[in-house]
Order: C-alpha cells, then sequence, then structure tokens
C-alpha cells in the first residue's frame, strides 16, 4: 500500500452538472463511502487512477486516499467505473 492517491473534496451542489464541470475541468468525480463513515464526494487526477487500474494488479489493488482538509488517509479500491467513448 505505498500508493497514496491525493484528492480534493467538492463543493457545491453534487449532481450531473457539477460532475460534468469536474469532468469539463479534467478531473474524475468520486464519491468515497463506507460504513460509519459519511459519503465525501472528490474530484481526482486521472492519471494518478490510471496508473493504478493499469498497474499489474488493476482494479483489485488496494491504495490510500488522502482527503485535503482532512487528515487520516484511508485504504481504498475501486469497485466500479464508467467511461465514456466518443463516436463519429
Amino acid at each position: 500500500m505505498s500508493e497514496a492517491v491525493v484528492t480534493k473534496p467538492r463543493e457545491g451542489k453534487f449532481n450531473k452538472n457539477a460532475a460534468r464541470r469536474v469532468r469539463v475541468a479534467g478531473k474524475i468525480p468520486a464519491v468515497l463511502y463506507g460504513p460509519g463513515h459519511d459519503p465525501v464526494a472528490i474530484e481526482v487526477d486521472p492519471k494518478q487512477i490510471s496508473r493504478i487500474l493499469f498497474s499489474e494488479t488493476g482494479h483489485n489493488t488496494i491504495f490510500d486516499v488522502e482527503v485535503a482538509g482532512q487528515s487520516a488517509s484511508k485504504a481504498m479500491i475501486v469497485t466500479g467505473s464508467a467511461s465514456r467513448s466518443t463516436t463519429s
């Protein structure tokens, strides 16, 4: 678990338009959640996530997420993702 992904919490509304704005800015909108914790909407650098997802262990990689403004880091695993392809 030496890999740590540094994220930034998202502010404001958490609807489709807000997620679209995050994607236009070149980031990936995501939500951290787990038992006993409130969900936290974050934006992630796609280069960091791609490096993890395309590693030898791929989607089964457990990594730490450091949310700016919070002291603790958490062990995470990607449980779902979606990609949008464009066609001409």
